[in-house]
């Protein structure tokens, strides 16, 4: 879940998919695995890129995916975490190998070969038995926001002159990628009497990220 402030004030507060994320923590991994083993000026780069991704990936699932987490999903997905166990050993053993390994060298195409393969195994086994059941078992949430804003100013053309408007609003995030907006507006102005407007906003991203399915 991220935290921020949109540009008009709405607070983006959105819930996110694990079972997305974590895929594309491990596509990004292998991407920079397949770059590791290609020759070129910055193949060091990328080295030290996969390494420090692929332990940073793995310390966040160890402080995340505790058995207190895991619970909901049920005694298969806490099993499956145990096989993780072993497998998750070999990995950082491989990734270790990997961070010492003279850049260039022969040793790189087989250790990137080997991380690869662990790797796709580690992300089937933890996506298919643990995340996707725990997804499944503990629902997230849609948020929805009702705001609201409040305006009074007096005219240039006069201290009697004056205009307020009220601006109802609430929205609803389907994810992090799309929300929809119904807003009204009352204006009152001394001038030109009262003015009511009712607007629906829909906002979606495009690109390589896959969206919810509704």
């Amino acid at each position: 879940m991220r935290r921020e402030q949109s540009v008009g004030g709405y607070s983006t507060v959105v819930p996110s998919s694990i079972v997305r994320l974590t895929v594309t923590d491990h596509d990004r991994v292998q991407r920079l695995l397949r770059r590791v083993v290609a020759p070129g000026p910055s193949q060091e780069r990328w080295r030290d890129d996969a390494v420090r991704l692929l332990r940073a990936h793995r310390a966040a699932e160890k402080s995340v995916l505790t058995p207190d987490a895991i619970r909901p999903a049920g005694a298969e997905a806490l099993r499956a975490m145990a096989d993780l166990s072993a497998l998750d050993d070999v990995l950082d053993q491989a990734t270790d190998r990997l961070a010492a390994a003279d850049v260039p060298s022969p040793a790189l195409t087989d250790l990137g070969t080997h991380l690869e393969s662990l790797l796709g195994e580690h992300a089937a086994t933890l996506v298919l038995r643990v995340l996707q059941p725990l997804e499944d078992a503990v629902a997230r949430k849609e948020i929805r926001i009702l705001g609201g804003r409040y305006d009074y100013s007096q005219s240039p053309r006069g201290p009697q002159d004056t205009q307020w408007s009220l601006i109802p609003a609430i929205t609803w995030w389907q994810s992090e990628f799309v929300f929809l907006r119904l807003q009204g507006q009352h204006l009152n102005d001394e001038l030109t009497g009262n003015q009511n407007l009712l607007s629906f906003q829909v906002v979606w991203a495009m690109g390589p990220h896959k969206h919810e399915t509704y």
